[in-house]
Parts: C-alpha cells; structure tokens; sequence
C-alpha cells in the first residue's frame, strides 16, 4: 500500500475484537515482537485489516514508542457507504454522502490529552468525483476541532445531493429521505443532532462541476465553518454558464427548528450556454443577473422554503425566445406560454426581463414581473407557494406594434411544480386601438418604477428606465413560524 518502511520484523499475529468509542471492532493482522514493546524509543511496526459496522479500513506503518502513546506514521485506507458513518468511530461530524473510498497517511499523538491527528495528501472517490487534501484533528474544550483543505478535479453533481439535503440517486440507504408524490423540492432532513460534538473548519474546491446532460460547471469553492452548532457556508461560490454566483449560507442549530439564511447573487449567466442543444444554434437566451436573500426554518431545503421570508430579483436582457429553442431547452412551461403569446412559429427578440417578487411565509407574491420585446411588454402578477408548491400566476400582454393587436387575451399558469397548467382565460381578445396605444405609452414609464438592483445593470443599454429608480439590495425578512403540518 505505499505504507512508511517499518523497522524491525513482525513478530506476531493479532486479531482485533472489540470496541472503540461506541464502534464494534473486528480484524486481524501482524505487528512486531512483544519484546520491542519494552525500549524507550520504540517504532512498533503493525499492519491490520478491520471493520466496524458498514467501515471498512486496512493499516499499515508503525506506532513511535506505544508504551507512552508518543505517536504514530501509518498508512490508512478507509471505505464505507457515507462519510457520516465515521461517526461512531473517530467521532468526526460528517455529512451524509454517496459511497467513499480513500487512502493517506495519518500521523499524530496518541495521548488522549494532547490528540492532534493529520490525514496527509489523501487521494480518494466520493461517487464518481475524485477527492483529494489534508486534514488536521485537534482535541480540546468545548470542542475539538476538524480543519483542512479538500479539492475535486471532477465532480459529479448528484455526489453533493446528499450534503446539500438531496438524494444523490445512487445510495440505497439515503438518510433522512423522504420521497413525497407529486413534489419537486427535496425533503431530505439536515442531520444537526452531532452538530454540537465537534467544529470544523474547511476549504474545498472543485475544479470542474459535472451535471448530466448539460455543459459542465466550474470552479466549485466553498468554506465552511462550524462552530458552536452553527454552521456557516462563506462564501458559496461557482462558476455556470460563462457566469458567477456567489451565496452565503447561515444554518443554525441552535433552536429547533433550524434557522436558516441565505444571501446569494447571480452575474453574467448566459442561459443559453445551460442547455447544449440551443448553444448549437447559436442563438441566444439571454444574460440572466439577479439576486435573493431569505430567511426561513425547517430541517430540509423544502421545509426551511415553506416558512421563508425576504426577497428575490432577477433581470435578464438581449435575448430570443421561440417554442423552438425553449422545446430545445426542455423548458416546457415556457414554450407553451411562448406559444400560446406569439405563435409557434414567432421568433421573439427579448430586450429585457425583470422579476422582482416579495416572499412571506413561503409564498413569493409578484411585485413587478414584466418582459419588454420589440413587440410587447407581457406581464405576470399571482403568487408561487414554496410550500404547497402551487403556481396562480395571470399573464397579461400588450401590444405596441398595430400588427400583433391579435396577441390572446390574459393566460394562467396554474397548479404545482410538477405538473403546471397553462390555459386562456375567458374574456374579450386585446383589439382595442386605445388599449394598445395606452400600453406603448405607459409601458415605459411604469417599468422605470420597479424598485430593482442586480449586478451589472449599470451597463445595460436596452433596459435602463428599468433600473432607473432601483432601490437597495434585496433583504431578507424574518422568517415566518412552521405552522404547515408538513413540518
């Protein structure tokens, strides 16, 4: 195994049956001659092979003066199905992830009062990602404490589903998953209860962020510090789409439920370059910028998106939509509203989007959602539950060109997540010449009062009577007490 070069010969066979901490221990191996055990300045060569539960580890090195715990050098390699379950064994709090695999070199101080313990250069797989890094144990009070650094040059997407409250698809025994019929967001419970046992401090980086089929992401990085029940995600950061976005994630433990916030910011994404098939047209989406802030509680991504409160801005520009490229981009709720608005055969040039919708108690409310094309200027107002997960949005166009008088009247998108609805509603069709006329000329001015700031729109050219009045960065609002049964 690549193992440090022990001095001495073995001596004898030994066979592992036991406990450690609140683990069941079983093995066997070889170790050097009982006698050596006696010198003053003692490397005690050892080589085992042991289980505990579902972990799995073979050891191979020597331990530096074993009668005084002075130290060890040993090559240990470690598999199981979740990192989480290390748990019971060496006591580190680890998230729920897909099966691992890894190999390096541990060193350290054996004494229970001075136990500093580093994982050296270790090479591994979590899934199908690669990991490497070192990591440093230190015991103390309150707390000891994990800190290091880890990289991925590939990793796999689903490999993070686990960690981040999702099932990754490919565990049989995913913790704390619940499958609900008919929803969309993920209920996996956060696993806070070993939040307490330990802080942490680590770095990681991802090089290269691979999602199926779609382009791959990039440049993954992320801190995260525990400490006193509180976990911190500082920054949250990766590249997608030839843009950025950056988060920072509060989870507290603390209370129950867990409290959670959440600021983040998108710059620069180019839609298109999220869906292969479009990009091959050369045809653009659009830039999407934006930003959100959030507060909200429950121990899953869905329960905490229930409760939330705060707000949420998006602002898109110099796009093209059509049923085609949307179809392309599976994006289907949007091709049947494209449609049914202009046709299946219109290509529509898209000057600007902005969204700007205020959420309480889990449900985001329409404040100004708009879209301008050189056609006309469409509008939504209604509200998403995140909690029921049910969309009543009413979409209304105007024309400002005499040609497109015979858009359809209003549209409803209606229903959940996962199966939404869109129909026409009733009504009298937009033919009015007045109605039209009125829309090209208040249009403008309505849009410049959308109180609205994202990144980079200080330098749109199409879109700036959007802006021009923007108001500060989104905040989030407290967050609303569970109530829904579901939590």
């Amino acid at each position: 195994t690549g193992a440090p070069q022990a001095e001495g010969k073995y001596g004898m066979k030994i066979a592992l049956q036991g406990t450690y901490r609140k683990a069941r221990i079983t093995g066997e191996g070889l170790a050097g001659p009982v006698l050596s055990l006696r010198q003053e300045a003692a490397r005690y060569p050892l080589r085992f092979s042991a289980r505990s539960g579902s972990v799995q580890t073979r050891v191979e090195g020597v331990l530096n003066n074993p009668a005084k715990l002075s130290g060890m050098d040993l090559q240990v390699f470690v598999k199981a199905p979740s990192m989480a379950d290390l748990y019971e064994l060496t006591g580190l709090v680890l998230p729920n992830t897909p099966p691992f695999q890894v190999e390096g070199r541990l060193l350290g101080n054996l004494a229970p009062a001075k136990a500093v313990w580093e994982y050296r250069d270790f090479n591994g797989t979590v899934g199908s990602s690669d990991l490497h890094g070192s990591l440093t144990y230190t015991g103390g009070e309150p707390r000891p404490k994990l800190q290091g650094h880890m990289t991925s040059k590939q990793l796999r997407l689903a490999d993070l589903g686990p960690v981040l409250g999702a099932p990754s698809g490919v565990r049989a025994q995913e913790k704390g998953t619940s499958r609900r019929p008919g929803k969309v967001l993920p209920d996996a419970r956060f696993a806070t209860d070993r939040w307490g046992a330990m802080d942490l401090d680590l770095a990681f980086a991802g090089q290269k962020v691979v999602r199926p089929d779609s382009l791959p992401l990039d440049n993954l990085s992320v801190r995260a510090v525990l400490e006193d029940r509180q976990l911190r995600l500082t920054p949250l950061r990766f590249g997608v789409a030839h843009g950025r976005i950056d988060s920072n994630v509060l989870l507290d433990s603390r209370t129950d439920p867990l409290q959670v916030q959440l600021q983040g910011s998108v710059q620069g994404l180019q839609l298109s370059a999220l869906f292969p098939k479009v990009e091959r047209m050369q045809k653009s989406l659009g830039r999407l910028d934006g930003a959100l802030a959030l507060t909200g509680q429950g121990q899953s991504v869905a329960r905490m998106l229930s409760t939330s409160g705060g707000e949420m801005r998006l602002y898109i520009r110099d796009g093209t939509l059509s049923k085609e490229l949307l179809d392309l981009a599976a994006l289907n709720l949007g091709s049947v509203i494209v449609s049914k608005l202009f046709g299946d055969d219109k290509e529509v040039k898209l000057r600007c989007a902005v969204a700007n919708l205020d959420v309480q108690g889990g449900v985001a409310s329409t404040r100004t959602v708009k879209l301008n094309t050189e056609e006309a200027i469409v509008e939504a107002k209604g509200t998403v539950d995140l909690g029921d997960e049910l969309l009543n949005l009413r979409i209304t166009p105007d024309s400002l060109k005499w040609k497109f008088f015979s858009l359809r009247t209003p549209l409803y998108v209606r229903g959940t997540f996962a199966d939404p609805q869109v129909g026409v509603e009733p009504g009298p069709l937009l033919l009015r010449a007045g109605a039209a006329v009125a829309a090209a000329l208040t249009a403008p001015a309505a849009l410049a009062l959308l109180p609205i700031t994202v990144p980079a729109a200080e330098d749109d050219a199409h879109c700036a009577a959007l802006l021009a009045k923007a108001g500060a960065a989104p905040a989030s609002a407290p967050a609303k007490p569970a109530s829904r049964a579901q939590r």
